[in-house]
């Protein structure tokens, strides 16, 4: 069983590529259940974005909307239907609501017998806490504790645990009070992985990610933070005999830009400029993605983030940013700052997912920085951001 934080995240399949490893055939019948939504639409649609490449994707759907017809079309064809599925992802909304439906329609023992049959149950917020005893929830409009999961696994969860302020406080102090009993926190990113009610590992998809468990010792709470391992590419120094190959995955990531009109881009950096810099973090063995950063105005400046396009979507970008970030701090730098595009998926938006926020009044060196970016032509292509993260 697999629960915790899939979350079909748009620039990072490794959650959900790790549930797919997991399933007992390939390619795997994934059958997605958005009932804590109320079968949103979009919420399916961004299920079958995710999935429908990778695996025999359906969904199950209890509501009955003009444009969206139950699937399967009768409650007596749900135990036939949920059998065949290798993998059963429950997608986030209402935990209260999804346990009342699933009970009407007996689905809750389904689920049961398709896990005893070897299924993989999985699932993002609420599809994490349904297969607990019990849960933190919001589905009362505020925090509340929630006794009434399926008791697959023991104890309580906890999902969002770094992603919303709330949480961590309120499941220690219901913890604490003993209107929850102790059980597991899941980092937005981080995942649960169970074989049968027994924990064996947690996995993320974010290096910073993880899960914790949470207990009462003595009338004291304690938090364990758990061992992770990162799904994707582990960021490292370059070598000197890598800095001749970084180029080439530069203009080749460029060519993702073209494509969109963003073009012609400055040539790429030479490797005596990448010899230069403060640092060089490649990923990948060759290199397929590298992250540059030099100092202004005594600030470590991400100049350049590249991963190739055969490359991209698989954790590359965000173990090399991580990365870059973490060493900067072990060198001494407690920010980092860059520019970049204010409207490209991968550019602005992709920062801001991982804590650099954009500055309104500039040092003397990233004005230097921004009349040159001016100077040759990139204003003009799209909208130009400088941005920053400081460390917590």
């Amino acid at each position: 069983m697999g629960g915790g934080g899939f979350s079909m995240e748009p620039d990072n399949p490794l959650l959900d590529d790790f549930v797919l490893s997991l399933a007992r055939r390939s390619p795997a019948r994934v059958c997605f259940v958005p009932t804590a939504s109320g079968d949103f639409a979009a919420y399916i649609t961004r299920f079958y974005r995710a999935f429908s490449r990778k695996c025999l994707a359906t969904d199950l759907t209890l509501f009955s909307a003009g444009s969206l017809p139950r699937q399967p079309a009768h409650t007596a064809d749900l135990p036939a239907f949920l059998g065949e599925q290798d993998v059963i992802y429950v997608g986030g909304g209402s935990t209260a609501n999804l346990r009342a439906l699933w009970r009407a329609h007996g689905i809750d023992r389904m689920l049961r017998d398709a896990w005893s049959a070897g299924a993989v149950l999985c699932g993002v917020s609420a599809g994490m806490l349904c297969w607990f005893q019990s849960s933190i929830t919001d589905s009362f409009g505020g925090p509340a504790p929630l006794h009434d999961g399926l008791a697959f696994l023991e104890g309580s969860a906890c999902p969002h645990y770094d992603g919303e302020a709330w949480r961590r406080p309120t499941y220690h102090r219901l913890v604490a009070s003993g209107e929850l009993p102790g059980g597991y926190a899941a980092d937005d990113g981080a995942a649960l992985h169970f074989t049968g009610t027994s924990l064996v590992g947690v996995v993320s998809s974010r290096p910073e990610a993880s899960a914790y468990r949470v207990t009462l010792h003595d009338g004291q709470l304690v938090e364990e933070r758990l061992p992770t391992r990162f799904l994707g590419a582990i960021a490292r120094r370059a070598t000197a005999a890598e800095l001749p190959l970084l180029p080439a995955v530069e203009a080749a990531a460029d060519e993702r830009f073209a494509a969109m009109g963003y073009a012609p881009l400055p040539p790429p950096g030479s490797s005596e400029t990448l010899a230069a810099a403060l640092f060089v973090l490649v990923a990948g063995e060759p290199p397929v993605g590298f992250a540059r950063v030099e100092v202004v105005d005594g600030i470590a400046h991400l100049e350049q983030l590249s991963v190739h396009p055969v490359h991209q979507g698989r954790g590359f970008g965000a173990a090399l940013l991580e990365g870059a970030f973490q060493e900067a701090q072990r060198l001494g730098y407690s920010e980092m700052t860059l520019v970049t595009f204010a409207d490209v998926p991968w550019n602005a938006p992709f920062y801001a997912r991982h804590g650099f926020r954009e500055l309104d009044v500039l040092t003397l060196g990233l004005e230097a920085l921004r009349a040159k970016e001016r100077s040759l032509g990139l204003d003009a292509m799209g909208r130009r951001v400088v941005m920053k993260r400081t460390t917590p």
